[in-house]
């Protein structure tokens, strides 16, 4: 729980996928807001947050507002359209951005299960997205085994909520374990220790 809401998190969102075999789209994860009722008063930066765990589960998440002067949903833009008031709009089409200069039509979760919190496409580009987490540092390791996972990757830090991405240079795999693969003389990514950071890892 976060302030009250259930969070959404990869795990969650790609449960679903799997279970349906369908495309997913959450439309119901709660809306940014002001209203009293719990559905409708999301902080932009929660409402920003269930839209990366959803893309990293594969699946698509709904958008709307619930601001009101009389906090009630009918006449807001939920409600009646108009403009959007909230800070998470902006931060969405960032992410739309990111998918856009993505791999086509998309990316997928990989391995979920195993605790990569990884989607993308596998030996070619990968997001990691960390939500309200602040790690100082993220441990570079990607699933993969024998020579076909042994490549080099370009790295991106991208900060969801200011909307900058930063290139952090370049690792190189190397066989790590039975099941992974990671950069030996580059084991870790210094991260700045903000919440709602990812990495995006572009194959070179």
């Amino acid at each position: 729980m976060q302030n009250g809401h259930a969070v959404l998190d990869d795990g969650r969102a790609e449960l679903h996928r799997a279970m349906t075999g369908k495309p997913v789209i959450f439309d119901e994860v709660c809306y940014e807001g002001d209203i009293a009722k719990r559905w409708g008063n999301l902080s932009a930066e929660a409402m920003v947050e269930r839209f990366w765990w959803g893309t990293i589960g594969g699946t698509y998440v709904g958008h709307s507002e619930t601001f009101a002067s009389d906090r009630n949903a009918d006449g807001s833009w939920l409600g009646q359209g108009g403009v959007l008031r909230g800070h998470s709009a902006p931060r969405l089409a960032f992410l739309r951005g990111i998918l856009e200069n993505g791999p086509a039509p998309g990316v997928d979760p990989i391995q979920t299960w195993w605790g990569y919190r990884l989607a993308g496409k596998d030996q070619d580009y990968y997001l990691r997205y960390f939500g309200a987490d602040t790690p100082a540092e993220w441990p570079v390791v990607l699933p993969g085994k024998g020579a076909g996972a042994l490549h080099s990757y370009r790295a991106d830090i991208i900060d969801t909520w200011n909307m900058t991405i930063t290139p952090a240079g370049t690792f190189t795999m190397a066989q790590m374990n039975d099941y992974d693969v990671h950069d030996p003389a580059r084991p870790t990514l210094a991260l700045s220790g903000k919440p709602w950071l990812a990495v995006r890892l572009v194959r070179v």
